[in-house]
């Protein structure tokens, strides 16, 4: 991805109006971020996670871990009920969000056509 279309797809999450963004921080130095939306459905407030990345050398060190925890309970304060995100099958993501109490939904799933 290029620096221009990294940069238009950052501006379009911020500029969301329900956007919500976290950081997590060590020596004023950024090493954890989590970009998302607030959704509104039948089950109540739900944060739908855009991005959530971890410095690439931080990574393994449990800095993940302590921003989803960090993030679910900033979000059961702010009444939300649940998150929500998407992930690609397979991958180190996905074992991660597992082992933090993540579970795939057997009653959805994503679908996608290529045009």
């Amino acid at each position: 991805m290029s620096w221009e279309q990294s940069r238009k797809y950052l501006k379009e999450l911020v500029e969301n109006p329900v956007f919500e963004g976290f950081v997590m921080g060590d020596d004023s130095k950024i090493v954890a971020v989590c970009l998302g939306h607030q959704r509104s459905w039948w089950r109540g407030k739900e944060f739908f996670v855009d991005e959530l990345f971890v410095e690439n050398e931080r990574q393994g060190n449990g800095i993940g871990g302590a921003t989803v925890n960090l993030l679910f309970k900033v979000l059961r304060e702010e009444g939300y009920t649940r998150v929500i995100l998407l992930t690609n099958k397979g991958i180190p993501a996905e074992t991660f969000y597992l082992k933090n109490g993540f579970y795939n939904n057997e009653n959805r799933t994503v679908m996608v056509r290529e045009l």
